[in-house]
């Protein structure tokens, strides 16, 4: 095994050994007497001192060897932690987390400050172990400060005899890497023996089958529909064993929001603890990794907008302590991640007044709306209902990223609320991105593909219940008005008039042919030649310079050899919507 292999086996486990750090801190930090939450604490930073040792990443083994001197102490003494002390374990524990990533990006992170808090604490607790005071003593500041690179220094190099300044210069270069609120993912995933022994044996059933058909054509004795069918079989079952190789349990994900939940609510002086439910489920890794940032947001705001003080929660007859609940569901192909927390839910009064100071919609238009359908505005860019702007939220951005990720996935996003009862974020997910389920279509003579998750229907709609308003065209499913367009024509392919009158007037088939297409919260009909089959494909991303036109996510290559484009569904709707696309037609 080379070094780069050797780093990445220390990543992998160091941040698994981290995550299990935080997850007893918390534990610890809630019941200062848990000797077992003490004992596994001095056994992960025993692993990770050793280690880092072996791999000579200096700054990882010190601080991780001072942390296990320090709860080695608490674990034969059997106290309890002095509550003051945990501020500084935690720092200790996102300075060791930052220097583990950095293993990786090679940031320069500080921590010769911390490593002065730690041996005074521990010092302290060794002289006097019923009151150890962490304010560590000018001659240890100094000796371990002159060793931290110059350049990184401020202006004026903090007295050390004064605790402000020391609390000062322990968090030089902590802005540059904010831990705490961050989820790292290694690049290497443990997979199971019993998936690599299915992938070995279906590998070697296909490197048969081959020599079978080279044999058999040699002497033309190939019966093509036997084979075909059984190479298929094979390279089916192949392909869905690797896909099913990518999987991860969903827990990877999830037992990383402890220390999140922890840190925000701290912040904003609430209590709140987190449930976690479906941790077996399995999704792709992938996946999981585009969708943590996400995820963390909108447990932010489940904190910060949705749970209540203390105080507040006392008043409404709740629980002081709200709850914040993460739950994964397998639902057909999909996965369900549902976000929910028991706060005061979302002030849809409040959301009405702000889409009218931002003048997204006219008092007449927002009054015809339904409560679901005006609580989706929170998805609109620069839409915030926070009062006042803080580190965790109400910047104003965020949660038209959060739909756009979930979109970029292949997903969808849903809102459920309740006044004084809480409110739900749903995800429903690919299990996977290897493989996406594709419906066929041609329009142009060209054929193309759209994902079937984002498929409602494919209908037959007569020309004349396709109606003009303003500059565009609508039909009626399932009792609403939904726009409607022809796909050559959003597409610039045709430059002919669309006219439903002529259309049904013709002698033509006066049906259209449409596919309704959703992204969760809106409703759109492509209307195009002919339907095809559907089927599974692994889509490839497009290359410069066609990889920047907005509705198309992919390309995959069908059995005739020619290349099929596959369609970006959320962003026709966005574009349509939004932009009233301009349809060249006769006035009405």
């Amino acid at each position: 095994m080379n070094q780069e292999e050797l780093k990445e086996v220390f990543l992998s486990e160091a941040l698994e050994k981290h995550e299990e750090l935080d997850k007893f801190l918390i534990v610890l930090e809630k019941n200062p007497h848990d000797i077992q939450a003490i004992a596994e604490i001095f056994r992960i930073t025993h692993t990770l001192k050793a280690n880092a040792a072996a791999m000579d990443y200096e700054g990882i083994s010190q601080i991780a060897h001072l942390l296990e001197d320090i709860f080695g102490l608490f674990k034969e003494t059997h106290q309890a932690l002095p509550p003051d002390l945990f501020k500084d374990i935690f720092r200790a524990s996102d300075t060791l987390k930052a220097l583990i990533i950095s293993v990786k990006s090679r940031q320069k992170i500080h921590f010769k400050g911390l490593l002065a808090r730690l041996k005074v604490i521990l010092r302290n607790f060794k002289e006097t172990p019923e009151n150890p005071n962490p304010t560590p003593s000018k001659e240890i500041v100094e000796s371990e400060l002159s060793h931290e690179n110059s350049t990184h220094l401020p202006d004026k190099v903090p007295d050390p005899s004064i605790p402000e300044e020391i609390e000062a210069r322990d968090q030089i270069g902590e802005k540059e890497h904010r831990t705490n609120s961050e989820i790292a993912f290694s690049e290497s995933i443990t997979i199971p023996v019993k998936k690599l022994d299915t992938l070995l044996n279906l590998v070697e059933e296909l490197s048969i089958e081959r020599d079978r058909v080279a044999t058999l054509s040699e002497v033309k004795a190939l019966n093509f529909d036997t084979e075909l069918s059984r190479l298929q079989r094979i390279t089916s079952e192949l392909q869905y064993s690797v896909m099913h190789a990518r999987l991860v349990q969903i827990n990877m994900l999830f037992q990383k929001f402890h220390r999140i939940v922890r840190d925000v609510a701290a912040y904003e002086h609430k209590s709140v603890r987190l449930l976690l439910k479906g941790n077996e489920i399995e999704i792709d890794r992938n996946i999981l990794q585009i969708i943590s940032d996400s995820l963390i947001h909108i447990v932010r705001n489940g904190i910060s907008h949705g749970i209540e003080s203390q105080e507040e929660r006392q008043k409404a007859g709740k629980p002081t302590t709200g709850t914040i609940t993460l739950e994964a569901k397998n639902e057909k192909n999909s996965v369900c991640l549902r976000v929910s927390d028991d706060g005061k839910g979302i002030d849809i009064q409040r959301i009405k007044q702000k889409i009218i100071e931002k003048k997204l919609l006219s008092p007449e238009t927002l009054a015809t709306l339904p409560d679901k359908e005006i609580i989706n505005y929170i998805f609109e860019a620069g839409f915030s209902s926070a009062e006042t702007v803080s580190e965790i939220s109400g910047r104003g951005v965020g949660m038209n990223v959060v739909r756009e990720v979930i979109h970029a996935v292949g997903g969808k996003i849903f809102i459920e609320t309740q006044p004084g009862k809480g409110t739900s974020f749903q995800l429903e997910l690919p299990a996977s991105m290897a493989v996406k389920p594709i419906l066929f279509f041609i329009s142009q003579d060209e054929q193309m593909g759209i994902a079937i998750h984002y498929v409602e229907a494919v209908i037959s709609k007569a020309y004349q219940d396709i109606y003009r308003a303003a500059n565009t065209y609508l039909t009626v499913y399932q009792d609403k008005n939904i726009p409607i367009i022809p796909l050559d024509h959003l597409l610039g392919w045709s430059t002919q008039k669309f006219d439903p009158r002529q259309k049904k007037n013709s002698a033509e088939n006066p049906y259209a042919i449409v596919i309704i297409i959703s992204d969760g919260t809106h409703y759109l009909g492509l209307m195009v030649d002919q339907v095809l089959q559907h089927k599974d494909i692994i889509e490839k991303k497009l290359k410069a310079p066609v990889d920047r036109h907005p509705f198309l996510s992919g390309a995959t290559i069908l059995g005739n050899g020619k290349v099929s484009l596959i369609l970006d569904a959320p962003s026709i709707i966005h574009y349509v919507l939004k932009t009233s696309t301009k349809i060249k037609s006769y006035e009405y």
